[in-house]
């Protein structure tokens, strides 16, 4: 049997009666005048509206906290150095304090100590007309050559021996970086020739962990009386925990 139950029509919906909410405010606190019932009403619909456009307390709490560089600082600074990179992804104030900050760029090894001396150096990736071949040279006339100006038409290409050199008395950030963990505490610096033949060997000690400082000043104070004759020298370093 059907039953005699119905859905609603929408021409049997009656309008909800007017409500006079200053009314109905006043009628409840027989103590308040209309005016300052009318004053109580502003006050909530202020309210509400705040509320609306606010933040929850906890998230307007720590928004307080983070806007506060310092805190922010000290805050990231219990962050473990490989997760400040996961970090700078969570928002905009997370990221400019941490590429702002002295003590967190130290924290992952960014030389926050720089100069335009040590700008950037690019070498452009153009194919040379030519490459130097000690091998295959007919004009041998030393035991040594160096390798030419290297040319694609106008465009000189840049070569290792035109970077700038840096400075051994500026306390670079990355110099302190260990060049393996555990760190190792010797480290054996061979010195190639173009043809392989070494010339050089030295040994690098450091009983806390060799650095990549330690490794670069060797490298550089042996070079450094050869540098203007721009030898093609290479350098190989063999990790040894003994």
């Amino acid at each position: 049997m059907a039953s005699s139950s119905r859905s609603p029509l929408i021409r049997d919906l009656q309008p909800l009666p007017e409500v006079n909410l200053v009314n109905s405010l006043a009628d409840g606190l027989k103590s308040l005048s209309l005016e300052t019932a009318e004053v109580e009403v502003r006050k909530r619909k202020q309210r509400s509206a705040a509320q609306d456009k606010g933040e929850s307390p906890i998230q307007s709490s720590a928004a307080k906290v983070f806007a506060v560089f310092e805190l922010a600082e000290q805050i990231l600074e219990d962050v473990r150095p490989q997760d400040l990179f996961i970090w700078k992804r969570v928002s905009t104030a997370f990221r400019d304090v941490i590429n702002e900050s002295a003590r967190l760029q130290k924290n992952l090894y960014i030389p926050a100590a720089c100069s335009e001396e040590l700008s950037p150096f690019y070498v452009p990736a153009v194919l040379p007309e030519f490459m130097f071949d000690w091998h295959t040279d007919r004009k041998k006339q030393a035991w040594y050559r160096p390798y030419p100006e290297l040319k694609q038409g106008e465009l000189e290409v840049a070569s290792i021996y035109d970077a700038p050199e840096a400075k051994d008395d500026t306390e670079y950030t990355w110099k302190l970086l260990s060049v393996a963990k555990p760190p190792v505490k010797r480290v054996t610096m061979f010195v190639h020739k173009s043809c392989f033949t070494i010339v050089h060997a030295e040994e690098i000690k450091q009983d806390d962990g060799v650095t990549v400082g330690d490794l670069v000043g060797a490298a550089t104070r042996y070079i450094a009386p050869f540098r203007q004759h721009k030898f093609p020298y290479r350098f190989r370093f063999v990790l040894r925990n003994e």
